[in-house]
């Protein structure tokens, strides 16, 4: 019983490292203009979406997170991105800045 404690403490533990850290690049992302279609704690299956002007999920497993934002190398093709204006993607932004996010 002991050792289920433990690993649940310790996943809690990651995710909350895991919020903490991608919270940071959505904040500046956002501070500094940057499109973010996603916002997501966990990887894998999705268990929970929220739609506003980006997509909120929580996801299976919370080994991760992710913020998805224009001008990525992979977001480059997606529908979300297609119509974001030049100055609100990572290309757009000022090398100091996209050097933040990264």
């Amino acid at each position: 019983m002991q050792t289920i404690i433990n690993i649940l403490v310790f996943f809690v533990i990651l995710g909350a490292i895991v919020l903490i850290h991608e919270l940071g690049h959505f904040l500046t992302a956002k501070l500094f203009g940057v499109y973010c279609a996603e916002f997501s704690i966990g990887m894998g299956p999705k268990l929970s979406k929220k739609k506003e002007k980006q997509d909120y999920q929580i996801r299976a497993l919370p080994i991760g997170g992710y913020v998805a934002m224009a001008g990525e190398a992979d977001q480059e093709d997606s529908e979300l991105m297609k119509d974001v204006p030049y100055e609100r993607t990572l290309k757009g932004i000022k090398t100091w800045k996209n050097a933040l996010l990264c």
